[in-house]
């Protein structure tokens, strides 16, 4: 669980970096949640 939690972390700052949003951000983190 904890590496699911990190990689959803990494590409949160990845998708951000990228598009600049934070909409994915915030899915992911939901999703994994």
């Amino acid at each position: 669980m904890a590496f699911l939690l990190a990689e959803a972390l990494f590409l949160c700052g990845f998708v951000i970096s990228y598009l600049g949003e934070m909409s994915c951000c915030f899915f992911s983190c939901w999703f994994f949640s």
